[in-house]
């Protein structure tokens, strides 16, 4: 026996099993990190076309409705009242800016129904809260 004892190679032996079997181990570990990172992703990008999913059909949904403010789309009638002279009166909703839900910018404009001069702004907040008060009733 070249080399050295018998007990030596046998304790060295031993040593590169578990080396070994360390090694087996860790490269069973990345594997299976491996395909449970795989399993995460793949169930990662079924929600996100879920959502995508959701999304365009929301989109679609809001695009083929007409844009209302306060219930009132393009061409319907409102009623003024108790403002004065100049805004107290029928008018019809020339244009609405549906802008975002929730979005303070979104506004209608009124145009006299008798074809008067002037235009009517109203923020959506503006016309809940006449609405609400009365002072905006809805005709049509």
């Amino acid at each position: 026996m070249s080399g050295g004892s018998l007990l030596d190679l046998m304790v060295q032996d031993n040593v590169e099993d578990q080396k070994k079997a360390v090694e087996r181990r860790l490269e069973e570990r990345q594997v299976a990190t491996t395909l449970e990172r795989e399993r995460v992703q793949a169930r990662q990008r079924e929600q996100e076309a879920e959502w995508r999913e959701l999304e365009r059909r929301a989109a679609e949904q809001a695009a083929s409705r007409p844009a209302e403010i306060a219930g009132l789309r393009v061409g319907m009638r409102f009623q003024m009242k108790n403002c004065g002279p100049e805004i107290d009166g029928i008018w019809v909703v020339a244009r609405v800016d549906p802008g975002a839900a929730g979005d303070q910018s979104r506004r209608l404009w009124g145009q006299r129904a008798n074809g008067g001069e002037g235009y009517l702004p109203l923020t959506e907040r503006k016309a809940l809260d006449a609405l609400h008060y009365g002072i905006l009733v809805r005709l049509d």
